[in-house]
């Protein structure tokens, strides 16, 4: 304790100005410690000192970095995705808008170039060989030659590297090149371009110039003649190798060119020759061959047009018949079947042909007998059926289940309230009709037919007609379970109208129903 108490005389004994030399050699002490605070105010003047000229920081940070980003897509990919995505959405579309234009240029290159025998012979080439017919039509018919390759550094303009086939002659290359970029700023200027649009192409007599932009660097090229898509892809591999092995030196550019001279290999690919190796003939055989085929497929779409259009007269003229209905036509293996309700008392399909100048060989009629009330109370009422008469008292029962009729909502396979009197007659009449059809010996069958308002059959007039059609052989199968055997349910959409003309709503109402046919074998 003695100490200590000697060394406060002591500190007590000093004047006022050592007293406070010394505390703020205590405060700077204190102050000295690595808090995450002190550190973050000179972290970022440490990482610009370490990444200097020689670039000493950029090789510890790689692993850093990638292990930085593969946690941050294995705790919450999300959130990189969205950070990237106008990076990676606007590359994309680029990439898609060029690689759509280089296809569409191709294809039609190759329908240009594509009538001549020789052209057949490259399929054949391209079926033998497993080339693809594009790339041989490109191969033998396109016709440029690129003399001069330039390698521009983006920002300043200023030419880094060209080549040019030996034996042709070239103006000042450093003029060329500032020159180029100046008559780019120009038109991009005066036609107000948005950011991220550059002039990619300039005519100039019998030479193009073709210019390809990277972050760092532009490739232009002077072609002489047509140049093909894949010259394009060309430039684009030649710029991004030369980003990936120059990036260093093109972000530092001071310039200083020599750096760049190991790129001349590289820019020497894009001296392409493309020559024409023959004057081909004008292709009149080919032409010859492809109108005759061409009017022999205007033949027969012609021959198609006109035999739907006599084969669509003779149904409609069939389902006009009095007595007769078209309930189903299809097309299959090149005929026509035909799936008909015929009343005995109805004309013969072969008398409609005959009217009509029909062949019914090509047609697979099957008519199934049926009493269409189209006939009235006519004494054919007694009609004959497979050489029978079908019972008054049978007829009769038939015709008053065919006057009664469900209604239902409008475009709708729902039932209209009321309609639960309706339901049990029927059922009732149906049973009636089945017992005593079979104490005279006959089969009855009953066919629920539903209907739908207007005047065009299309697929939501058949879906709801079916929907009712439905509807109304539930009903019976719910009153009485064994009728399900001789109950069919049939939609017709607006094929089969109870009213011919909708000049009521009541006429429209009566449309949205569901009635009933009754047939005897």
């Amino acid at each position: 304790m003695a100490e200590p108490d000697a060394l406060g005389d002591r500190l007590g004994r000093l004047d006022p100005q050592e007293l406070h030399n010394l505390e703020t050699l205590r405060r700077r002490l204190e102050g000295s410690a690595l808090t995450p605070r002190a550190v973050g105010e000179v972290l970022p003047e440490a990482i610009a000192l370490g990444d200097g000229a020689d670039g000493r920081l950029a090789g510890p940070m790689v692993g850093v970095t990638e292990r930085a980003i593969e946690r941050s897509v294995g705790e919450d990919p999300e959130r990189l995705s969205t950070a990237l995505f106008p990076i990676i959405g606007a590359a994309i579309r680029k990439a898609m808008d060029k690689l759509v234009a280089d296809m569409m240029q191709t294809v039609n290159a190759g329908l240009e170039r594509a009538l001549s025998f020789k052209r057949l012979s490259w399929r054949f080439e391209s079926w033998r060989t497993g080339v693809p017919f594009l790339e041989i039509v490109m191969r033998e018919t396109l016709l440029y030659r690129v003399e001069h390759v330039f390698l521009m550094h983006r920002e300043s303009g200023i030419l880094l590297r060209e080549a040019s086939i030996p034996g042709t002659g070239s103006a000042d290359s450093d003029m060329v090149a500032s020159m180029l970029g100046a008559v780019r700023d120009y038109i991009k200027d005066s036609l107000s371009l948005r950011k991220g649009e550059a002039v990619e192409a300039i005519k100039a007599g019998e030479y193009s110039l073709l210019i390809e932009d990277g972050p760092l660097a532009s490739l232009a090229v002077a072609v002489r003649g047509t140049a093909d898509p894949g010259l394009g892809n060309l430039m684009r591999e030649t710029l991004e190798g030369v980003h990936l092995k120059f990036g260093g030196a093109l972000r530092r550019f001071s310039g200083d060119v020599e750096p760049f001279a190991a790129a001349d290999p590289a820019l020497a690919r894009c001296l392409a020759v493309r020559e024409k190796r023959e004057a081909g003939a004008k292709p009149v055989y080919a032409i010859v061959a492809v109108s005759a085929l061409a009017l022999a497929a205007a033949a027969t779409l012609a021959w198609g047009i006109v035999a739907a259009r006599d084969r669509r007269g003779f149904e409609e003229a069939l389902d006009a018949e009095p007595g007769i209905v078209v309930a189903r036509s299809a097309r299959r293996a090149g005929r026509t079947e035909l799936r008909l309700l015929r009343d005995p008392r109805a004309r013969t399909v072969e008398a409609v042909a005959e009217e009509h100048g029909i062949d019914l060989s090509r047609y697979a009629v099957d008519a199934e007998a049926f009493l269409s009330p189209a006939f009235g109370d006519a004494p054919a009422a007694a009609t004959v059926l497979a050489e029978r008469t079908v019972p008054a008292e049978l007829l009769d029962l038939a015709k008053r289940l065919h006057s009664l009729s469900f209604l239902f909502e409008q475009d709708s396979g729902e039932l209209r309230t009321g309609q639960e009197g309706k339901v049990r007659e029927a059922g009732d009449l149906v049973s009636e009709i089945v017992a005593k059809a079979e104490a005279y010996g006959w089969s009855a069958a009953i066919e629920a037919v539903g209907h739908a308002a207007g005047a065009t059959q299309d697929e939501s007039a058949t879906r709801v007609s079916e929907e009712r059609a439905r509807k109304a052989y539930e009903l019976f199968v719910a009153l009485n379970a064994p009728l399900a055997g001789y109950v069919r349910p049939r939609g017709a959409g607006v094929l089969e109208p109870v009213m011919a003309t909708e000049a009521t709503e009541q006429d429209r109402e009566l449309n949205r129903s569901v009635t009933f046919e009754a047939t005897f074998r």
